[in-house]
């Protein structure tokens, strides 16, 4: 009987490490401590709702959009699709995505060069991380995704005025993650698990990642 392999895409939570610039860094700070003879330890986090990997709902930018409370599960959980687009320029277009799979499944995540640098595994936020372009983003929808992830802590390119690539995947009810750690799947199909926080009224939240190999 063959074993699936169940890969890890999920940043580690740690102080120090990168978030978006402006965004919360996170911190443990010790509540309880037994050797302070308190029954228990107990730390108090504190935590943005985009840190490290993390699922973005539509009140993420639209006011009165969805929050975690309206997503049905199979938005993060069900079959996907890893797609390798590394070769790309720092902002993807259609052109990067002419090889997609076919029939394309509902679930994409992109592999970019992110992965291959090692972004993600940085103290520091790098700014030229690889984005998704607003055409790549029309291209994809067209196609029928109802679901993007990417392997940085953004979608959307690094001082985007408008976050245009952000509002037209959110408005079209795309569920997008973000801070995927890819480094070591390679392009194929999986079965995807991301389970954010139950917080229903959350715009966004931290989330568990993985990736089950199909066989």
């Amino acid at each position: 009987m063959n074993k699936q392999k169940i890969i890890d895409i999920s940043m580690p939570i740690n102080e120090g490490m990168p978030v978006f610039p402006g965004d919360p860094r996170f911190k443990m700070i010790p509540f309880l401590s037994k050797s302070k003879g308190a029954p228990a330890n107990v730390y108090t986090y504190i935590i943005g709702s985009h840190t490290g990997t993390h699922v973005d709902f539509q009140r993420h930018f639209i006011n009165k959009g969805l929050t975690l409370k309206n997503v049905p599960f199979e938005r993060l959980v069900g079959s996907c699709h890893v797609f390798n687009v590394s070769n790309s320029g720092n902002l993807i277009t259609p052109d990067d995505l002419t090889g997609l799979p076919k029939p394309l499944l509902p679930i994409i995540l992109l592999k970019t060069k992110n992965s291959k640098m090692g972004y993600s595994g940085r103290k520091r936020f790098f700014k030229g991380y690889t984005a998704l372009g607003l055409e790549a983003a029309q291209y994809l929808v067209k196609k029928g995704i109802k679901t993007i992830g990417i392997d940085y802590l953004s979608i959307e390119e690094y001082k985007a005025k408008d976050h245009t690539v952000h509002e037209y995947l959110l408005k079209h009810n795309v569920v997008v993650i973000e801070g995927l750690e890819l480094r070591r799947v390679v392009a194929g199909r999986y079965f995807l698990i991301c389970l954010p926080l139950n917080i229903p009224a959350a715009e966004g939240s931290p989330a568990r990642a993985i990736l089950i190999e199909e066989v």
